[in-house]
């Protein structure tokens, strides 16, 4: 029986890209079908009958879905391409026989809990707006926490044109305080505590959803099961 399947989320599937970055792949020309260029959004191909590449490379596999939890340093980048001699996430990973990517982003100089995988399908659930994951972070910032201060992060940023309000925000020392956001824009904790009157001098993720960072030191990965899976979605 033949099986269909639309060619974002097979792009997806095969740990190309997500789905709407696979669109943008399509859209540009840059996917192949029986060796023509394709950029007909919303496509249904039959895997039986096709023979996708991307770039000059044809589709990999399906591989064994794997899942990490990796407690990242500072000072690696969480994008696949490599940018001169920046440390890449997934060189902590070297050596393995799939094609593994970050679920979802942390700044170069943040540090903490990130899901690696080679799961497009589980990924983008992970990453899209209506999963609503909680994301809690430490911020370290550069002067001591004003009542005032605090109250103003509370009160949310605009940032590219939306008001952003976090879901807690609660001081841990003089100089710390834990945010819980759900939004994941850009450097948005950075931005609201600017918006406080602070700078952000160190960022720390240490919880997804209902899922901790363990015990684990930075640069180490350990793999994560089925249930602790599900706890992101908690």
């Amino acid at each position: 029986m033949a099986k269909k399947i639309r060619l974002n989320k097979l792009l997806q599937e095969r740990g190309i890209a997500s789905r709407r970055k696979a669109d943008d792949l399509i859209a540009g020309g840059e996917v192949r079908i029986n060796g023509k260029v394709v950029t007909q959004l919303g496509l249904t191909i039959d895997l039986d009958e096709t023979v996708v590449t991307v770039g000059e490379q044809e589709l990999p596999e399906k591989e064994p879905l794997q899942y990490f939890l990796f407690h990242k340093p500072k000072g690696c980048v969480c994008s696949n391409r490599a940018f001169g001699k920046e440390k890449r996430v997934i060189d902590f990973f070297a050596g393995m026989e799939v094609r593994l990517f970050t679920v979802g982003r942390l700044d170069k100089d943040t540090t903490g809990l990130l899901i690696v995988t080679n799961d497009g399908t589980f990924a983008g659930k992970a990453i899209h707006p209506s999963s609503n994951i909680v994301k809690t972070y430490i911020a370290t910032v550069d002067r001591a926490l004003t009542p005032e201060g605090l109250e103003t992060v509370r009160k949310g940023t605009e940032i590219e044109g939306v008001h952003v309000l976090p879901r807690l925000v609660k001081q841990r020392d003089p100089h710390s305080l834990l945010i819980e956001v759900t939004e994941g824009k850009k450097r948005e904790i950075r931005h609201l505590t600017r918006a406080g009157g602070f700078k952000t001098v160190a960022l720390h993720r240490i919880r997804l959803g209902k899922l901790e960072l363990p015990d684990i030191p930075a640069g180490s990965y350990i793999p994560l099961n089925p249930e602790d899976r599900l706890r992101i979605f908690k």
